[in-house]
């Protein structure tokens, strides 16, 4: 990225909507001087940016428009014009992009560079997407809500420096203080792109400044910045005292900056910082409004209400610490100040006196505290505002203050510092370097030790009274210390001989300031650096703070009012800006902020009526609008996520058959001339209407992605004339890596007619075994059954798909409904799925080298992994391993169960419990109570043993039987069963054995074909079918509400790690006593409490217990009769239980809790190694040699390679290239498609070679782009050449994969070629890359050939058969056509083919036209003639004699009479899909993979697809069963399946198939969750009146009243 010296111009951004409804960003920062264009998905919504020049990437942003615009503004639907990006987000079928349309520079220039802004008008650019996963009403309501924010006139921003810290911030305006940004959640989409400038850090609050003139003409500036936490957002009585992130209601912190205007500016700026904070008392209480009139009630937590108290005051005595102290021993280093004025009324009987006493409760509390990392004092002044105000009046009131700041403003301080260009002039002192473009740095004298803060009730009105009156005794000894004079009477200041008995001491000099002596007359005369003039005059002749001293009067008499009247001015607005944040209105009692102007009195006459007026506006916001605001505020920081938009996932899918992803076999078409076959994947060729033949009876399309990729998802677009019997009736799906290997995903999937525009979308499952699918079928719920085979609780018969990141090709088969009679029409199609960041994973910083590293381990040495989810069900098991720390880890080898095995938590503890000691070994299971009494008994003794029964080797003589994983969970049943297999389990019995199951790696097909060959029907261990319906539906609903209330936990403990970071992990935690049920000092847990940091009572039985061992009050709650308890609500501390004393519901829901939580882990373990495998098939097994960790440089190889590239581009480089076919590859070589790998990544010395038996292979090259190519770069393999393995080479060239299309460059003897190249024989020493010539051939074409494929025939002389048939055609490859013999070598080692890089050079095309589409199309009128045809047959309602409805409306049954006519088909309303994405209770610590893995978990794995199956009874017929595909598209959309031929039916059932479990009820954030009466479905795909039977008739032949009966 290249700079700017100095801001030249603004920032601009263009946001532009073509026609054919792409979007794109143009941005021109700046601080940059070309543009860059972001687009926007216009179907999931994703961000793009690739960083190429010509593509992404222009000199200007003309160049840009021009480019997307393709020159014409005709193409140009809707442009928006902005200043700057504030944030974007997906929310489900919506995206939002914010941008700030119109600003007002609050600060010109800060000392150093740098503007500030003020957010003047912002807009919210609402961008409707194709994806057709609905929002409920809910998700849409809050959307609606977040697009009202109140933005304008209350948030700021600087482009080009950190003010999230305060003045002068040594960090980057791209590394913000997190504590301060509130789009920190809006900007990751930009972030993730790499474009961190791109997206600025907003901060909400006050910023203003303004200038004044000192009493010798030197014009100052004043900018007053108050940013707002994040951390505890909220309005006035939802937001008050502490929060689960240690911070309170309403804290701002605010800073005053003085510098004076000195002119040129490469002279020195002197600067002063002042900084105060200001928020709610830091105690856990609230305020209640009971009544309209009467004041809020307040109370305090009754159990631990200073909880967090100390680590809140850690976070300011490490912000405000004294940092770059050079004493070793923290215990010698001076203490922070933290000075709190409290301004509460603590008069007798005052509501606010108990807050008055808590504080000073507190503040004893954390100063009696040992906190060894921040050594903090902190004192607090009780001054009653309001009193004195009564008392004394504003004038004394404000001398009572001033008395009371005193002691404490010299102690504080502030910041004092210069700025300069020059190097030379920041010696002696600390130098902070500018972070601007300007060049510099800062020079700071001294520093502010420590800081002061205001509270009253709500951080409001009092305190901005107070921070006023001691900012501006601040202000004026800035001033004095900088040099400016702002006292009244000059000629008491400019006297050079003045009594210092009289008027004190001199102050020291200001920065840049130096005294000499006259060497004639020895008098001491003043250097002023910054102007370079020199002065008799002491710059500083006052006595430090010597103003405090003085009363309201004299200090008003004395002083300069300019200067007053400016800080008043900022102060009054920054009252009124930080109130309405808070309350929604004005601030109140501002009057005595003018307490020094001549219409003081004026204003006071006038204030009373306006504090009413603000009184009753503020009662009626808070009380209407307090929760609408709250919400707004959650929603725009990403809080609450799963509260208020519950369906949407954190990741999006990515459209992989985008360009330059490709079409690879010509479509059948009636009107070839009109459309090109990339136009069923392009969104340029909108409403494109593709017309095959009527006597086609397939149509198959083969698409090459964009990408390598895991597919999804696939969505339709339906396009059709008049008539919809035009659109396919079915279609197959196969997939793979190359086109001779693909697989089928979905056979037979229905497209039901609807009209012409639908969008359907269909989930692509992952290829199942046909034998697991055929085993674990029977209970999934695809078949017809009862409702006790749906896994209402957990998904027992999980059937686990093929991961392949791999995917490169997407084979579509359509089917048509009339075949021979009408033509077929296709439209767009559309292929969705997830790639791995191909482009930047190899980072550092990216989230997914996590999973490369950890899972080489894991699959190199999985028998020494800790995870119990990666262990292979015929694993055989050894010793156990060791941890790290010595302990023996229960999952290590074998996988099995180890000691002390917590069901709730998964926890292993090193010492042996009560519960260790029961062995399983033919002893029945425990229930539930009897293992939790075990578990808490108090005879827990660390000496006891125990024999692990899964663990047991029998010794035979010198023989050791060792037991594989499925050996182990058979033992494990029997030990649950004991002689009797048929015995029927207990619910937690069963949820025992499916624990036991992860920790051995079994699949559900492992452990249903063990137990089949055991005699045991798998059903009969089903946790789903264990339970009653009822008690079935509570646990499940308490199981998702106490996942709500744990994932509001763990948001508040990310946030509460802001600002400590210094503390570490240790110190959030108290580990000063042991929990007294489970008998140890900590407990790693998957649970997350709202006590998750330390011991707390039992209500009941008063033992100490720690996170993993009790529940909250709100999660206890939950199992009580009748509950109103909202899943969401504000957390308290004030009770909890242990696991003995708590309901036995909880402990069941928390069990099935911890059983969906270790299926994820399952789950999300197999995408990381999928993500591994697919990484290793690249770059080999060495894949973790990698930029920035290479030994080294390769750099004069890299020029090399540049030489022969010869200016041009690399065009088969994967991602974006890679291999059409499958070749023959030797099993320890590498693979194929590490041919077109980046040439210095992987292992240097591995190569891909074919078996010595095969003399000619076909290499298929899918270039990235359509291209002109100029010749070829072949890098020769460490082993080299012999004189007998250099092959020949033929090359093809063309842009569909039949023969027919090939066209032949050339054949190269390559004997020749490397004769000429004596570097290219022979082994390559080891270990000496560096400095050795480029082992590589360069093959150059006569011209250049446009094409998008490559075909590459290498062939080895000599008597060995070729591995192709002589007739070589891609599509039909995988059948008979493909002849490979092979020979067997001799007893050397024979010759074979090998290579380690191919690289293809030439330049990019955006287009290669075809020259059939640039002529005149005579075939157009024809073409639109056929779609417009009239429609001469309708759909008529078939009468039906008696309805029923089953199963929770999951069933209609339809009786019809004899005489009814045939039935053709039905008709279904489109089902209201809603799907929670909040499954279990998060987990504890979350890294930003483990984020990606848990989105990406639930898009790959949990789809959800739905079937509607059919049984047809006829009268002397047997019953007809069909089943047909629900595809997902927009609520309330109309689809007709047709049946294919009519029946004669006299019942017909209609029942909803699938992942039915997987949706839910959509709920109000109002609503209150009672107990639950029964097992349902959600109402959503209830089929009650959505099925309608219709019957096909001519429109002519029925009538016009016909029609009133039309479906």
């Amino acid at each position: 990225m290249e700079y700017r010296a100095g801001q030249v111009k603004d920032t601009s951004i263009v946001v532009v909507e073509l026609d054919s409804s792409e979007r794109f960003i143009v941005s021109t920062l700046s601080t940059r001087n070309d543009t860059q264009v972001i687009s926007i998905d216009s179907t999931t919504g994703e961000l793009t940016y690739r960083d190429k020049g010509g593509l992404d990437k222009f000199s200007s942003e003309a160049d840009a428009l021009h480019y997307i615009t393709a020159g014409t503004r005709w193409l140009v639907k809707s442009t928006v014009y902005a200043r700057a990006i504030l944030g974007y987000t997906v929310i489900g079928n919506v995206s939002l992009l914010l941008v700030a349309t119109k600003l007002k520079t609050s600060v010109q220039q800060l000392p150093g560079g740098g503007t500030v802004c003020l957010v003047e008008e912002s807009q919210w650019i609402k961008i409707p997407l194709r994806y057709s996963q609905p929002l409920s009403k809910l998700e849409s309501k809050n959307l609606t809500d977040l697009q009202e924010v109140d933005i304008d006139n209350m948030y700021y921003y600087c482009e080009t420096r950190d003010i999230t810290r305060p003045f002068p911030s040594a960090h980057l305006a791209t590394d913000p203080d997190r504590e301060f940004v509130w789009n920190e959640w809006l900007s990751k989409p930009f972030k993730s792109l790499g474009l961190h400038y791109h997206c600025v850090a907003l901060l909400q609050g006050f910023v203003d400044s303004g200038m004044f003139t000192d009493g010798r003409g030197q014009q100052v500036m004043v900018a007053l910045i108050a940013r707002r936490s994040r951390l505890h957002p909220g309005t006035r009585y939802l937001a008050r005292g502490l929060n689960g992130a240690f911070s309170t209601g309403n804290e701002v912190e605010c800073e005053q900056l003085v510098w004076p205007i000195i002119f040129p500016s490469d002279k020195s700026i002197p600067f002063s910082v002042y900084v105060w904070r200001r928020g709610t008392v830091p105690i856990w209480w609230k305020a209640e409004i009971k009544s309209t009139v009467a004041e809020a009630e307040i109370s305090v937590n009754e159990q631990d209400p200073y909880r967090g108290a100390d680590l809140y005051f850690s976070r300011l005595g490490l912000r405000y610490g004294v940092t770059s102290s050079t004493t070793a021993n923290r215990k010698e280093r001076s203490l922070v100040p933290i000075v709190c004025v409290n301004l509460l009324k603590n008069g007798p009987g005052k509501p606010e006196s108990i807050l008055s006493h808590h504080f000073q409760k507190c503040v004893d509390y954390v100063n009696g505290l040992d906190i060894a990392t921040v050594g903090m004092e902190i004192v607090l002044i009780h001054y009653d505002w309001h009193t004195q105000i009564k008392l004394s009046g504003d004038v004394g009131t404000v001398d009572g203050l001033w008395q009371l700041l005193k002691p404490h403003a010299p102690v504080i301080g502030f910041k004092m510092g210069y700025f300069s260009l020059s190097e030379k002039k920041m010696i002696k002192a600390t130098v902070v370097p500018n972070t601007t473009s300007m060049g510099g740095g800062f020079t700071v004298s001294s520093t502010q030790k420590g800081v002061m803060r205001f509270n009253c009730a709500d951080s409001l009105d009092r305190t901005n009274a107070a921070s006023y009156f001691s900012a501006l005794q601040v202000l004026v000894e800035q001033c004095r210390q900088l040099g400016l004079f702002l006292n009244s009477n000059r000629t008491l200041d400019s006297r050079p001989s003045f009594n210092r008995e009289t008027r004190g001491a001199l102050g020291p000099l200001p920065p840049g300031w130096e005294s000499r002596s006259d060497a004639v007359t020895g008098k001491v005369f003043y250097i002023d650096h910054n102007t370079r003039t020199t002065t008799w005059v002491h710059p500083c002749p006052d006595e430090a703070w010597r103003k405090f001293d003085l009363s309201v009067e004299d200090f008003k008499e004395a002083t300069l009012p300019s200067p007053i009247s400016l800080l008043s001015s900022l102060f009054l607005n920054a009252g009124d800006v930080h109130a309405t944040l808070y309350t929604g209105s004005r601030a109140m009692h501002s009057q005595i902020l003018q307490l020094f102007s001549e219409e003081a009195s004026i204003s006071k006459q006038y204030a009373a009526a306006q504090n009413m007026k603000i009184t009753l506006q503020r009662r009626y916001l808070n009380v209407i609008m307090d929760s609408t605001r709250q919400k707004q505020l959650q929603m725009l920081l990403g809080l609450r996520r799963k509260r208020h938009f519950p369906t949407v996932v954190d990741e999006t899918l990515q459209v992989l058959s985008r360009s330059p992803a490709c079409v690879l076999k010509p479509v059948q078409s009636n009107f070839p001339q009109l459309h090109a076959p990339s136009d069923l994947i392009s969104i340029k060729s909108k409403d494109v209407i593709w017309v095959c033949p009527v006597t086609a009876e397939i149509v198959e399309v083969f698409i090459f992605l964009s990408k390598a990729c895991h597919i999804c998802q696939l969505l339709l677009t339906i396009a059709h004339g008049l008539s919809d019997d035009t659109s396919p009736a079915s279609f197959d799906v196969r997939a793979g890596r190359y086109i001779d290997s693909l697989k089928l995903v979905i056979e037979g999937a229905t497209i039901p007619r609807c009209a012409n525009g639908t969008r359907l979308l269909y989930f692509l499952p992952g290829v199942v075994n046909s034998e697991d699918a055929a085993i674990t079928g029977a209970g999934s719920g695809r078949v017809r059954g009862k409702d006790n085979q749906f896994p209402w609780l957990y998904e027992f018969e999980e059937q686990e798909g093929d991961i392949d990141f791999l995917t490169r090709i997407l084979a579509i088969t359509f089917y048509p409904a009339l075949p021979g009679e009408t033509a077929m029409t296709l439209g767009e199609i559309e292929v969705l799925g997830f790639s791995l960041p191909w482009e930047n994973f190899l980072s550092k910083d990216d989230p997914w080298a996590e999973a490369f590293a950890t899972g080489s381990v894991k699959q190199a040495e999985q028998s020494q992994s800790k995870n119990p989810f990666l262990v292979s069900e015929n694993v055989v098991h050894g010793e156990l391993d060791k941890q790290p720390n010595g302990m023996e880890d229960p999952f290590a080898s074998s996988g099995t169960i180890g000691h002390g095995l917590d069901l709730l938590t998964g926890d292993f503890s090193t010492q042996t419990t009560a519960f260790d000691a029961v062995s399983w070994n033919g002893t029945p299971s425990m229930t539930t109570s009897q293992s939790w009494d075990l578990l808490l008994s108090d005879t827990t003794d660390s000496l006891d043993t125990f024999e692990d029964p899964l663990r047991r080797i029998d010794d035979v003589g010198n023989n050791v039987e060792v037991k594989t994983a499925s050996d182990e969970y058979v033992e494990c049943l029997k030990s649950f069963c004991g002689t009797n297999m048929a015995k029927r389990l207990e619910f937690s019995e069963a949820v025992e054995l499916e624990i036991i199951r992860f920790g051995l790696g079994l699949s559900a097909a492992a452990r249903d074909r063990m137990l089949c060959s055991v005699g045991k029907d798998p059903a009969s261990l089903d946790p789903n079918r264990l339970l009653t319906p009822l008690y079935s539906a509570q646990i499940s609903q308490v199981a998702v509400q106490l996942a709500a209330i744990n994932q509001v936990a763990l948001e508040d403990e990310n946030l509460a790690k802001i600002g400590l970071e210094e503390l570490g992990p240790e110190s959030l935690k108290d580990t000063s006593d042991v929990c007294e049920v489970h008998g140890k000092r900590r407990s790693d847990t998957l649970r997350i409490h709202v006590q998750a940091t330390g011991l707390a009572p039992c209500r009941v039985c008063h033992r100490k217990a720690c996170a993993a061992c009790r529940v909250c009050k709100e999660e206890v709650a939950l199992a009580g009769a009748g509950t109103t308890t909202p899943v969401f609500q504000t957390l308290s501390w004030k009770d909890c239980l242990c696991r003995k004393c708590c309901p036995q519901i909880i402990l069941d829901a928390l069990l099935l809790d911890h059983l969906k939580t270790l299926g994820s882990e399952r789950r999300k373990d197999r995408i990381r190694n999928a993500a591994v495998r697919a990484i290793k098939e690249i770059y080999g097994e060495a894949f973790s040699i990698l930029p920035g960790k290479h030994p080294q440089d390769f750099g004069i190889q890299k020029k090399q390679l540049e030489a022969l590239l010869q200016g041009e581009k690399s065009l088969a480089e994967y991602p974006e290239a890679s291999l059409l076919a499958s070749v023959d590859t030797v099993e320890d070589s590498e693979s194929p498609l590490s041919l077109l790998a980046n040439p210095f990544l992987g292992s240097q010395s591995a190569y891909w070679r074919v078996p010595s038996s095969v003399s000619s292979v076909m290499l298929t090259v899918v270039l990235s782009t359509p291209s002109a190519v100029s010749g070829l770069v072949l890098l020769v393999s460490s082993c080299g050449y012999t004189l007998h393995d250099i092959p020949n080479l033929e090359i093809w060239s063309g842009n569909w994969i039949t023969e027919t299309d090939r066209t032949l460059i050339g054949k190269w003897d390559l004997k020749d070629e490397v004769a000429a190249a004596p570097h290219l024989f022979g082994q390559e020493p080891p270990g000496q890359n560096e400095g050795q010539p480029l082992r590589a051939l360069r093959l150059q074409f006569n011209n250049y050939k446009k094409c998008r494929i490559l075909w590459l025939k290498l062939t080895l002389q000599g008597p060995l058969k070729s591995s192709l048939d002589s007739k070589f055609d891609l599509l039909n490859m995988g059948t008979s056509t493909v002849v490979k013999q092979r020979s067997f070598g001799s007893d050397t080692e024979p010759p074979c083919i090998h290579a380690r890089r191919i690289l293809v050079v030439g330049k990019q095309l955006q287009d290669i036209p075809d020259p059939s589409l640039t002529s005149l199309v005579p075939m157009k009128q024809a073409w639109r003639n056929m779609l417009e045809q009239p429609v001469l047959t309708g759909r008529f309602k078939v009468q039906v004699e008696a309805e029923a409805y089953k199963e929770n409306d999951r069933v209609v049954v339809q009786a019809f009479s004899p005489s009814s006519p045939s039935i053709a088909g039905f008709r279904l309303e489109s089902l209201y899909t809603i799907k929670n994405t909040l499954r279990f209770i998060p987990a504890k610590s979350k890294s930003s993979l483990d984020v990606i893995l848990d989105t990406v978990e639930g898009l790959l794995v949990n789809p959800g697809s739905l079937f509607v199956g059919v049984s047809v009874i006829q009268e002397e017929r047997p019953p007809v069963h069909m089943s047909f595909s629900v595809p997902i598209t927009q609520a309330a959309t109309p689809l007709y399946f047709d049946f294919g031929t009519p029946i004669q039916a006299r019942e017909l059932t209609f029942e909803l198939l699938g992942d039915i479990t997987a949706f839910s009820d959509e709920k109000s954030e109002q609503q209150n969750d009672g107990p639950v009466k029964e097992l349902s479905i959600a109402s959503g795909l209830s089929l009650a009146n959505k099925i309608k039977v219709y019957r096909y008739a001519s429109i002519s032949e029925m009538g016009k009243w016909a029609l009133l009966s039309a479906v």
